[in-house]
């Protein structure tokens, strides 16, 4: 898998971190990737497994602290549209 995923990246012209790189099973073991995780969830509805990707544990709490730093009392000044639009600002790409 290594050689294969080494020779495509070879053809694109772009470098592979040999210590950053590792060989995983997917299904099995979630792997953190560009601030997303990439594994097995569940559906909500009906419980049932499928692949696919979630924003990964860091960046969940960037967002939680960022929105707590927005919502702050001494925040209270600020009229309310003002605050409301630096949230829809931070919050961009989190509504999927």
């Amino acid at each position: 898998m290594r050689a294969a995923v080494e020779g495509l990246m070879e053809r694109l012209r772009l470098p592979v971190n040999a210590r950053k790189t590792s060989c995983e099973w997917v299904p099995e073991e979630p792997v953190e990737f560009l601030a997303y995780r990439v594994g097995r969830n569940y559906r909500r509805t009906t419980g049932e497994p499928y692949l696919g990707t979630r924003p990964g544990a860091g960046s969940v709490r960037s967002i939680c602290r960022r929105t707590s730093e927005l919502t702050q009392a001494r925040r209270g000044l600020l009229d309310e549209s003002e605050i409301v639009t630096r949230l829809n600002l931070a919050m961009q790409g989190w509504a999927n």
